[in-house]
């Protein structure tokens, strides 16, 4: 269990029940588009400004492409849209943990990696 500090609102444990708000990034991939769909918890949707996501969207588009030579490579074609898809996730949560830094929040550690 976690000690709640003065005049800090921890986050929840339980992932699961965040409220999450849709968040859709399109990107073409040796010709062909697609599409990956991530539920955003709304906690981090708010902090995130337009940078923060237009960064994270650069880094899934310039990826997608080397993930999926990758994937045929190694025979795993139909897995690639997944590890991309992870991918960004991670890329969304690295934006937000830079909100916190940038915000001063000490509390940033206490943020669920497996929203």
């Amino acid at each position: 269990m976690r000690v709640k500090e003065p005049g800090v609102i921890p986050y929840n444990d339980e992932v699961a029940t965040d409220p999450t708000h849709e968040k859709i990034i399109s990107f073409v991939s040796l010709g062909q588009t697609f599409s990956l769909r991530l539920q955003v918890p709304l906690y981090m949707w708010n902090a995130l400004s337009t940078e923060d996501w237009d960064f994270a969207e650069k880094l899934v588009r310039e990826r997608a492409d080397g993930m999926r030579m990758d994937a045929a490579r190694s025979g795993k074609l139909l897995q690639w849209q997944d590890h991309l898809q992870e991918f960004a996730r991670t890329c969304v949560y690295n934006q937000f943990m830079k909100y916190q830094v940038r915000e001063g929040n000490n509390e940033g550690h206490a943020v669920p990696l497996g929203w």
